[in-house]
């Protein structure tokens, strides 16, 4: 078979509208439509499958799976997600692809944490696939290392994986000294790496969720190492200041 005959092939009435069911049925799938479940199911039993499709369809069953129980949650994400027809498909998609790009079944796992927490409407659905966006872009081993240092504060020198984490907006330069380069630079956590944190990675951790809600209301992001003063003595070196000015 030639190029041109691919072509011809590929943009047949036939092929487009094997394409079309099959997008349709994974949006019907997403949106808890038991017939459309019913025929992606005889769809995907009747195709022939690459080891790569096969791992694809592995991680939408799980996805579905932990999202979905109980019921009355598949509903809610239903209409969370798919309930205005304008966003509906375009949504799916999104969703189809980041599942796609996911590596790992951790990483897969966080997906389905903050899907339940967009169920919980504890986040918004602009938050929501901003978080999986960076889940699916990041390294397994550099949201481990989000997770494992977030709540220890300070700064972390520049290395790999904290550049690897600024580039998914996780992490951000504290600042810059002119005698280091950009890759030996002082790096903090960044709000938005709270957030991937709080409702995806460390969910099940109830002694995180208690840190970030205490995090959240004092706006402390990172330890700066600088003792906190009172107002008073704020005041009083403001004073000290003004008069060795007028002297």
């Amino acid at each position: 078979m030639n190029f041109e005959e691919f072509g011809k092939i590929i943009k047949s009435d036939e092929t487009k509208n094997i394409g079309k069911e099959l997008i349709d049925n994974t949006i019907g799938a997403l949106s808890a439509d038991p017939v459309a479940c019913k025929n992606l199911v005889q769809y995907i039993i009747k195709l022939p499958i690459s080891l790569r499709e096969q791992f694809f369809w592995n991680k939408f069953y799980r996805f579905l799976n932990g999202v979905y129980v109980p019921y009355d949650k598949s509903i809610a994400l239903s209409h969370k997600l798919f309930g205005d027809e304008k966003n509906k498909r375009k949504n799916a998609m999104r969703i189809v692809e980041v599942i796609g790009k996911i590596e790992t079944e951790d990483s897969l796992q966080f997906v389905i944490n903050a899907t339940r927490n967009v169920l919980l409407n504890l986040i918004s659905t602009t938050d929501y696939f901003r978080i999986i966006k960076a889940i699916a872009d990041t390294l397994l081993e550099d949201l481990l290392f989000l997770s494992d240092n977030i709540t220890k504060g300070g700064q972390f020198r520049g290395n790999t994986q904290v550049l690897a984490l600024e580039r998914s907006g996780l992490m951000i330069m504290a600042g810059i000294d002119a005698n280091e380069d950009v890759e030996s630079q002082n790096y903090v956590f960044t709000s938005f790496g709270r957030m991937v944190d709080q409702y995806a990675l460390s969910l099940e951790d109830d002694e995180r969720y208690k840190w970030h809600n205490k995090a959240q209301k004092t706006g402390t992001l990172f330890d700066t190492g600088i003792e906190e003063i009172s107002n008073e003595e704020i005041q009083d070196m403001v004073n000290k200041v003004m008069k060795e000015g007028e002297t």
